[in-house]
């Protein structure tokens, strides 16, 4: 448990305030004063997903964007197998159900880029030579496009395109807010956020 949550917990005081008991140094565990300069990662990606993910040291902004009633929008590009149709659109742009215990998901947005056969499409989906391998897919119909939502469920994206009938095979975050996936960036490097677009991140 981060020691900021933990501090909470314990009726220590509000995020802000505790995490100013940090970074003045009044915070002490085992006899040791507690700096800051630990990075975590804001939400997740999936081990099979790519694209835009923070790194930061600060519990306030990973609370501001994790929030659930804050309604920070995230956007991913995917591929599936499968097809969508008027009614399957309609449904996750107003809410879907994607688990037995869940409430639906809150509206989201989708856009549909490409659609067509594997075999006609499988160049431009570079999703590996394991589904290439695979047996009867040239002719099944395959999907690409946006979906924007605005929640953090495990496995979101995958579960709600999977509740109408599409099994996503690639998927790739793009965007947080207003801040886009820098695409000059080789994956698994990084570049600092500017104050310009964490204002942005941080607007109500």
């Amino acid at each position: 448990m981060r020691l900021d949550k933990f501090l909470v917990e314990s009726s220590e005081g509000t995020r802000k305030i505790v995490r100013a008991y940090v970074k003045e140094g009044k915070a002490i565990v085992n006899g040791r004063v507690i700096t800051i300069n630990g990075l975590f990662p804001v939400g997740r990606l999936d081990k099979d997903t790519e694209g835009l993910l923070f790194l930061t040291n600060d519990g306030e902004f990973d609370h501001q964007l994790m929030c659930p009633g804050e309604h920070v929008e995230k956007k991913y590009f995917f591929w599936a197998f499968g097809l969508l149709g008027t009614e399957d659109t309609k449904r996750l742009e107003t809410g879907i159900c994607i688990g037995e215990d869940e409430t639906l998901t809150k509206p989201a947005k989708i856009e549909v880029v490409k659609e067509g056969l594997y075999d006609d499409l499988k160049d431009e989906m570079d999703i590996g030579e394991c589904i290439n391998k695979k047996k009867n897919l040239y002719k099944q119909s395959v999907v690409s496009g946006y979906l924007t939502i605005s929640e953090g469920r495990k496995h979101q994206v995958k579960r709600m395109l999977k509740a109408v009938g599409c099994y996503v095979v690639y998927l790739k975050r793009i965007s947080i807010g207003e801040v886009m996936l820098d695409e000059s960036l080789e994956k698994g490097q990084y570049r600092v956020v500017t104050e310009k677009e964490i204002q942005k991140l941080l607007e109500k």
